[in-house]
């Protein structure tokens, strides 16, 4: 079972999304052009959902110019990358009903 996140609207009237921990109640927050991630109580990155052919979608930090991705390396360590888009980049949105 991967780790669960809640998307949670922005309140700015946009599309965009930010990614909640369900475990620790804690936000995403991407913080340096670097695409250096953290784990936040207060600052929350707003990401938008780029939906693939394939079905998966990515999630775009849309907080900087250069464009970030949310990405897995390993399945312990998500980080935030530039191009290209890699299969590690892509996620299936499940809903825990």
């Amino acid at each position: 079972m991967g780790k669960k996140f809640i998307l949670v609207r922005a309140d700015d009237g946009t599309k965009a999304v930010h990614l909640k921990s369900e475990a620790f109640n804690s936000f995403l927050h991407v913080e340096d052009e670097r695409g250096t991630l953290i784990i936040s109580d207060s600052n929350r990155s707003k990401f938008s959902i780029n939906f693939q052919p394939e079905g998966a979608v990515v999630f775009e930090c849309l907080e900087y110019k250069s464009p970030l991705y949310l990405s897995m390396k390993s399945p312990d360590e998500v980080t935030c990358q530039p191009l290209p888009i890699t299969e590690s980049s892509c996620f299936i949105i499940v809903v825990d009903t």
